[in-house]
């Protein structure tokens, strides 16, 4: 009976995450993806269980949107080869940033993505930064404007 529960909480999370990974394809279809796994601690074996998951989640996500996990970032964490590294980043988010070395390689891996955003490479300048910071404390201090019928 175990083996069949943890079957579907599988097929329910590959769900969840075709369908995330759907929206985000729709929305920016050149973003890069980080896929992130909680609770490591909980894993039995280890990082042999965790490999065995991520070949599983790889080959279903592979199977079922390809071109939606173009720009998925696996998990170079330990410097293992290519074939040997997570497709998501397994973190046990109890033990905090400075608990977890996964935490803080999950954090220079969202450093790394968003230096590839074409937007990271937009100059802008200066004075529109201080006119952006000067509505920002308007808003903090002015009521809103409503527009009703």
């Amino acid at each position: 009976a175990s083996d069949v529960y943890k079957r579907q909480e599988f097929e329910k999370t590959v769900e969840q995450i075709t369908s995330q990974l759907k929206s985000i394809h729709l929305n920016g279809s050149n973003a890069p993806v980080i896929l992130v796994g909680t609770r490591k601690d909980q894993i039995e074996d280890g990082h042999s269980s965790l490999s065995t998951l991520s070949e599983a989640l790889s080959a279903q996500l592979s199977r079922r949107c390809a071109p939606m996990i173009a720009g998925l970032m696996k998990n170079s964490n330990d410097n293992a080869p290519e074939q040997d590294q997570l497709c998501f980043y397994a973190i046990e988010n109890s033990r905090g940033f400075q608990g977890d070395a996964s935490i803080r390689a999950l954090v220079d891996a969202i450093d790394s993505a968003s230096q590839q955003l074409p937007s990271m490479k937009q100059r802008i300048p200066l004075p529109w930064l201080k006119v952006y910071d000067d509505f920002h404390k308007l808003s903090e201090t002015q009521p809103t404007a409503t527009c009703s019928s």
